[in-house]
């Protein structure tokens, strides 16, 4: 979306803004109190970043404030759109990103594993029937387009070039085992520097990427995703692509 032509009416967020000056407010609003950067009632919003609802504390406790984080949105009707994604992907995921910004966990520490039906109960309370969409993290490949105009409600008049360079490559193992050894001792603020230099640093790269689970949990976990998706498919419903 950051590449592309927007229509008149239209603010689209991307993630640098979105963590600079969206989610600096969201996290002060009171119920039903809008950011300042949300307050022209003449523009469309547009605004992506899973943080909107929160961060891990704790490897595997998904989302833990998801309610409280919309509290702002109370009473203004916004579209929320929700990615499922398995598991095994996603904790790891979320790990990784907080090895950034987050105060420093190792992935084992933390309580039991919080899911997606627990997550989504908590946010339905704040979210108008017939806002809430939810799709597969899987389809995206195959259908950019089509979930990026969904998401966008149809903002965008043309789709700009898919900037590959972008895209951040998933930490090896060695990477993480080298920043889990120094991080304890580096302060909170020097964290994403410190995770950055290791990265860029590695001479010779490992190509077995971080992977915390076995064999055995990533398919228990598997298994996991797929009965919560059912429920979650007989409860809030599931958007499927045109094809």
């Amino acid at each position: 979306m950051k590449n592309s032509e927007w229509l008149p009416g239209y603010r689209y967020f991307d993630i640098f803004e979105s963590r600079r000056e969206v989610l600096s407010q969201v996290r002060d609003c009171a119920e039903g109190e809008l950011p300042a950067c949300m307050s022209d009632s003449s523009l469309n919003y547009v605004y992506s970043d899973e943080n909107l609802i929160g961060g891990p504390q704790g490897p595997l406790n998904m989302y833990p404030q998801a309610a409280s984080s919309l509290k702002w949105s109370k009473g203004h009707k916004p579209n929320l759109f929700f990615a499922l994604r398995p598991y095994h992907e996603i904790y790891v995921s979320s790990w990784l990103e907080s090895l950034r910004f987050s105060p420093f966990f190792k992935f084992r520490e933390g309580p039991a594993e919080r899911g997606y039906v627990q997550v989504l109960e908590e946010i339905d309370s704040y979210v108008e029937p017939g806002n809430f969409t939810l799709w597969m993290y899987s389809d995206f490949r195959g259908h950019p387009e089509e979930i990026i105009n969904m998401i966008s409600g149809g903002g965008i008049k043309k789709f700009g070039e898919h900037d590959s360079g972008s895209e951040r490559l998933s930490p090896t193992r060695q990477e993480v085992d080298l920043y889990t050894k120094v991080v304890p001792y580096v302060g909170r603020k020097f964290q994403a520097e410190v995770f950055n230099i290791i990265r860029n640093s590695m001479t010779v790269k490992s190509e077995e990427k971080f992977q915390p689970f076995s064999e055995s949990d990533i398919d228990r976990l598997k298994d996991r995703f797929l009965r919560d998706v059912e429920i979650i498919r007989d409860k809030f419903g599931i958007w499927q692509p045109a094809d």
